[in-house]
């Protein structure tokens, strides 16, 4: 909850005139109350689907590994042999 008249006070004695810091609160005291703001719940979500994509690009990620280390033990394999009478 926003205590609009000492918002309003802070305004005022920062040397802006009533009318103006009146309107000035009633805005912020609007964008609080109906502004988009995210809630727990909203990070909590979010946080939950990142920790998704990111074990997905993890297990993708290590699958491509596994499958470049073998290909290289494969190579090195084939080049022993060419070179080892």
């Amino acid at each position: 909850m926003l205590d609009t008249l000492a918002i309003a006070r802070t305004l005022t004695d920062a040397g802006m005139d009533q009318d103006q810091a009146a309107a000035v609160t009633a805005a912020v005291q609007q964008a609080a109350e109906h502004g988009d703001q995210g809630t727990r719940q909203d990070l909590d979500t979010l946080r939950a689907d990142v920790r998704s994509e990111i074990a997905q690009a993890v297990s993708t990620l290590t699958w491509r590994l596994a499958l470049v280390q073998a290909a290289t033990i494969a190579a090195v394999g084939a080049l022993v042999r060419l070179l080892m009478p």
